[in-house]
């Protein structure tokens, strides 16, 4: 059976087809599609057959256009989904596997399943269409293009003029249909709101039962109502309650703007305590302890080259690494960022490293996917904290670790059991501040280290940082 037009004597409705507004890359991948998803028949929906609420609740316009349309045919589109068993055993279905992984903080583990999905067959539009969820958190931009790609592969099986019915009901329509309306909140979240407008009126066109709850968006949208996460107080406290998406859209501004680049001047201002490092590296490298630690002379000289990081007059001269935690974690990152590599006793600066000493871009594109490291829960603290910090630019430690706490709370537990204290967040978000200090990208008062502030390099890092969280694959 071939879809056609609406002959019941009511305006014909149509599909809008969003492929000429996508994106580049968008087209590009379903242009490369050799056998569109499948479209098949599955009965005829009627609306006098559907609930539409009580007798005296009025319908919107838009449900009055669906009703008075008539009974249109009712379609399923095809869903790939490349090594599930079709039995549907939940221990086989990887889109399953993956939304675990998600929800366990493992992430980029989620998101390689997702891409290796992908890699087998481009049309899993489930995959593009969590991939977009995940990425949705952090930057609406940048989940945006996944969101295009499930819509353009998905309105290839879709012929001209199509004016049929994608019922949720079908579960195979219902990746094309996620797409759909991650699409339209990329597009609302991102002020562009006629677009959004015609996503959600497209939507409950396709899908009248509104599974989703397009309808509830679609007014907002169409007035002009500004997104924003739920549960967000602006006007009290942005902090409050506040969850873990709710702190990643604070930064979201910074994530979604290009990429700016540091001058050389800029970057060798902010990243003081780095450069001395690798400078004092560059002829026969950084000696090391039979421990793996930094000799004791580069000790003593970076306690005397930043009197920040040691009391002198009080303690004397530092003997070991440990005793500057600051210039540990410096150490620690650097290797992970494979600026340094070891050989034998020593540390020699990498081909990267060099190269990354006189062009600002690549240092920064060479620390940003390690500086937010560890296990899952560190993870999630270090990626909130910069949030905040990228947000506020300056904030008392304390401010930092109440909004990190509240958006973790109820999401993790700790070492007993119990829920994680203040303090368990404090000192797991340790670590990431003294990179950050160690890098001289983060200033704070002394005594304790209680004000923090962020510098301008430090905020362009960050942001590269969390982009670089809803994007990688690990």
């Amino acid at each position: 059976m071939t879809p056609s037009p609406s002959t019941n004597g009511a305006p014909p409705g149509r599909y809008p087809f969003f492929m000429p507004a996508l994106g580049a890359a968008a087209k590009r991948i379903a242009a490369g599609v050799k056998v569109p998803l499948r479209l098949e028949h599955r009965h005829r929906w009627d609306p006098e057959e559907e609930y539409w609420g009580e007798f005296d609740e009025p319908l919107g316009p838009v449900l009055q256009r669906i009703v008075a349309g008539g009974p249109r045919e009712a379609w399923e589109l095809e869903q790939v989904v490349p090594g599930r068993d079709w039995d549907w055993e939940a221990e086989s279905d990887p889109i399953l596997g993956a939304v675990e992984l998600s929800q366990h903080a493992e992430r980029e583990r989620a998101r390689r399943l997702l891409e290796d999905l992908l890699a087998a067959d481009v049309r899993c539009l489930d995959a593009h269409a969590h991939l977009g969820l995940f990425a949705y958190d952090y930057s609406a931009a940048i989940a945006l293009a996944h969101f295009e790609a499930g819509v353009a592969i998905g309105e290839r099986g879709l012929p001209a003029g199509f004016n049929g019915v994608l019922p949720w009901g079908w579960i195979d329509n219902r990746p094309f249909l996620r797409c759909l309306h991650g699409y339209g909140l990329c597009l609302w979240r991102l002020g562009r709101l006629p677009e959004a407008t015609r996503v959600f009126d497209a939507l409950l066109w396709l899908n009248p039962s509104d599974n989703q709850g397009a309808r509830f968006l679609i007014d907002d949208v169409r007035v002009g109502v500004r997104w924003q996460p739920a549960g967000r107080d602006e006007a009290s406290d942005p902090y409050r309650g506040a969850g873990r998406r709710n702190l990643l859209d604070l930064a979201a501004a910074a994530v979604d703007a290009p990429a700016r680049t540091p001058s050389q001047g800029a970057i060798e201002a902010g990243f003081e305590p780095l450069l001395w490092l690798l400078d004092r590296g560059s002829e026969d490298g950084l000696p090391l302890t039979q421990a793996g630690a930094l000799g004791q002379r580069i000790v003593r000289d970076a306690a005397v080259r930043f009197p920040d990081w040691w009391n002198a007059k009080l303690f004397g001269p530092p003997h070991r690494e440990a005793e500057l935690p600051l210039l540990e974690e410096l150490h620690v990152l650097l290797r992970r960022a494979r600026l340094l590599r070891k050989l034998k006793l020593r540390l020699l600066l990498t081909k990267l490293a060099r190269s990354a000493r006189e062009d600002p871009d690549a240092l920064l594109e060479a620390l940003a996917p390690h500086l937010i490291y560890g296990d899952p829960f560190e993870r999630d603290v270090a990626e909130l904290a910069a949030a905040v910090l990228v947000r506020e630019r300056e904030l008392d430690r304390d401010a930092l670790t109440d909004a990190v706490h509240g958006a973790v709370a109820g999401a993790w537990r700790g070492g007993d059991g119990g829920p994680v204290t203040k303090s368990h967040v404090e000192g797991t978000m340790s670590s990431f501040l003294w990179g950050l200090l160690g890098l001289g990208l983060l200033s704070a008062d002394r005594p304790g280290r209680r004000r923090l502030a962020l510098s301008d390099v430090g905020a362009e890092l960050l942001a590269r940082s969390l982009r670089h969280r809803a994007t990688a694959v690990r």
